[in-house]
């Protein structure tokens, strides 16, 4: 996939520190846009607007708990707009899995009412918070406007762990359809990628080599997703060639969904 010509709009990139977001802001900053690399962590931020500059690139820092309250929300865009000026695409990548902060995210029968709030907090309400205050700076901004959300090819089946994760993940397909039924009619395009197993530090310190080896059974590709696929996509799905994709999630799973149950099981 390539996208024509410099890509010189204000890119939004939330969970940008490191993984699938660090990939995703350094593959539009090296395509010439200007990006926001936004994370809860300010040393990951740092580093990764620090390594896109050195790169060449232009990139601004900044640190935001994407689940804070709305006024912190706002804040932080403020900021994006007032150092790189109007935005026109957001990638809303952030996400909490475990749940990471307050204890295990397991089945239905023993995952805490403190696991859900903040998995839905981070996973869900989130994406929404911040593309609504990015919204007025976008709705003023140049063509080419977009909104991606990263879903999860997991949130097309469920297990007995991670059910929180899966079940935000499988809301923020249908919160991508509302918004674009929202704010299509006025241009601007949304639309998601959901990944399959993507090799990150995260997914690998979860997963370790059984269960990486186990995945890879059950997918029709022999390599694992890696987090520049995912940078990829999203590229072209913000760019002028994806003018007709429109309020959808794209699976991007090495073929997982396609497994049947008994080839899986051999």
């Amino acid at each position: 996939m390539t996208v024509a010509g410099p890509d010189e709009r204000v890119v939004v990139v939330t969970g940008a520190g490191r993984g699938i977001g660090r990939a995703i802001a350094e593959r539009f900053a090296t395509a010439g846009a200007k990006v926001a690399v936004v994370d809860v962590d300010a040393d990951l931020a740092d580093d990764a607007a620090s390594s896109i500059t050195a790169g060449g690139g232009t990139a601004t820092p900044v640190v935001l708990d994407v689940g804070a309250d709305e006024a912190t929300v706002a804040a932080a865009v403020r900021s994006v707009v007032d150092v790189l000026g109007g935005i026109s695409v957001l990638v809303n990548n952030a996400a909490v899995m475990g749940s990471a902060l307050s204890g295990a995210d397991l089945d239905f029968a023993t995952t805490s009412r403190e696991v859900w709030m903040e998995t839905l907090a981070v996973n869900l309400a989130a994406p929404a918070i911040v593309a609504k205050h990015v919204l007025p700076s976008m709705l003023a901004a140049p063509p080419d406007r977009v909104i991606v959300n990263i879903g999860s090819a997991g949130a097309h089946f469920g297990d007995s762990f991670n059910v929180a994760y899966r079940s935000s993940k499988a809301a923020l397909e249908t919160l991508t359809k509302a918004m674009a039924v929202s704010h299509g009619p006025q241009g601007i395009r949304v639309v998601g990628v959901a990944p399959g197993v993507t090799l990150t530090e995260a997914s690998k310190a979860q997963s370790g080599p059984a269960g990486l080896d186990m995945h890879r059974r059950t997918r029709l590709t022999e390599e694992a997703g890696r987090p520049e696929d995912t940078a990829a996509l999203v590229q072209w799905l913000a760019s002028p060639e994806a003018r007709y994709a429109q309020g959808q999630m794209f699976l991007l799973d090495g073929g997982m969904n396609a497994v049947p149950p008994w080839r899986a099981a051999r």
